[in-house]
């Protein structure tokens, strides 16, 4: 089968090649034939693709016949690709499986609350589309289903749970919907949807710094610190303002940190005042 050249030089083929050699350390023709279908010439191109642009990122090992990253691969200049882009290139493998599998990665445990393909192909297509939906849907509060209309526009993992946020016809409002909880999608081509960019608070964006717990002694806050801060006092990150409970809950980072303590809180969130209008309910 001929090279496609534009293959060939499509950027993203190119960083997801910077990706995987980042987070495997090597690249070889056999992994590369195994994440991506292609053939062995076609392979081999590809591989000679990221070698010409970043002669200095590989240095080839006879014994396991592979490419292998240099320092040069991992200089702030170097090779990009962050590790939700890896997991999202190769997958990780099941929590429970077979020995000798080739994989190094796995999951702790599985997802127990993974949503159905179906549903969520449907908001899918109905976000690229611009389009509303009519959901069947239960929640906590309301656990009988009933169907709702809804103007998607973007799904979002959180922990063991994936979300859609999308406007609400009925509480004239953005909200986040649990995939887990919609059994039906429905989507009304034709009808006028609610773009994303009027949710206001999805595009409200918070700088939330985390610094271990006051309350763990000095030995402790270093170890948390070399953890999650790479040695330093502290981190500080951005958050869009809907996210922001799942993100603080996933790190179990205190906000009160009198009342949440080691063992459970190692983390606290050193601004937590200032966040208080985005926090739900401890």
């Amino acid at each position: 089968m001929p090279i496609n050249s534009s293959e060939i030089t499509d950027p993203r083929r190119l960083q997801q090649l910077e990706t995987l050699l980042r987070w495997e350390g090597r690249l070889n023709n056999a992994r590369i034939r195994e994440l991506f279908g292609l053939s062995s010439p076609r392979a081999s191109v590809w591989i000679r693709r990221l070698r010409e642009s970043h002669p200095d990122w590989v240095q080839w090992d006879t014994i396991s016949r592979s490419f292998l990253a240099t320092p040069e691969a991992y200089s702030p200049t170097g090779a990009s690709g962050t590790l939700d882009q890896y997991i999202g290139l190769t997958g990780l493998s099941a929590a429970v499986e077979a020995l000798g599998t080739t994989s190094a990665m796995q999951a702790a445990f599985p997802a127990l609350a993974a949503p159905p393909p179906a549903i969520f192909g449907a908001l899918n297509r109905a976000i690229q589309a611009a389009v509303p939906v009519e959901i069947l849907y239960a929640s906590m509060r309301h656990p009988e289903r009933h169907w709702r209309v809804i103007h998607p526009h973007r799904l979002v993992r959180t922990e063991q749970r994936w979300h859609v946020r999308a406007y609400c016809d009925k509480n004239q409002d953005f909200r986040d919907f649990n995939l887990g909880r919609i059994r039906e999608v429905s989507p009304l081509d034709g009808q006028p949807a609610v773009a994303g960019s009027e949710d206001h608070e999805w595009q409200t964006l918070l700088e939330v710094r985390f610094v271990a717990h006051p309350d763990l002694p000095p030995s402790q806050k270093r170890v948390v610190r070399d953890e999650y801060f790479c040695g330093a006092s502290g981190r500080a990150e951005t958050c869009r303002a809907p996210l922001l409970h799942y993100f603080i809950r996933s790190v179990q980072a205190a906000i009160d940190p009198d009342r949440q303590t080691p063992p459970e809180h190692v983390l606290a969130v050193l601004n937590a005042e200032t966040l208080t209008p985005w926090l739900m309910p401890a």
